[in-house]
């Protein structure tokens, strides 16, 4: 039989509210352990950029600035019109 019995689960959790392991967890202590721990969440930075893009593209538009004949996002094409060289 495999995994734990119920009498050692009861046993495991006897020990660990004896030993109370979340009162010593205290996270990074050194300043490049705070830093690691701070960029965690960081998931490559696309977004923020293609924000900054539609910020750009609001604000010149509402200036009127035009970008040479052609609208500043061109129009996607239609499936099978591509075309290569």
């Amino acid at each position: 039989m495999h995994g734990w019995t119920a009498e050692r689960r009861q046993r495991q959790s006897k020990l660990i509210r004896n030993w109370k392991p979340w009162e010593q967890s205290t996270g990074p202590r050194t300043l490049e352990g705070r830093a690691k721990l701070a960029s965690n969440a960081y998931k490559g930075g696309v977004r923020p950029l293609l924000r900054q893009l539609a910020r750009t593209l609001r604000a010149d538009t509402r200036s009127g600035c035009t970008h040479g004949t052609r609208s500043p996002l061109p129009r996607p094409l239609e499936r099978g019109t591509a075309t290569f060289g």
